[in-house]
């Protein structure tokens, strides 16, 4: 759950920065 996390955090911000090429990403994790 931590880890996901921190994960989450850190993909919250890319995905706001680059929604189109790291959505399909996020949604693997």
């Amino acid at each position: 759950m931590l880890e996901k996390s921190l994960i989450y955090v850190i993909f919250n911000k890319v995905i706001i920065n680059n929604n189109l090429t790291y959505n399909n990403i996020y949604v693997y994790l």
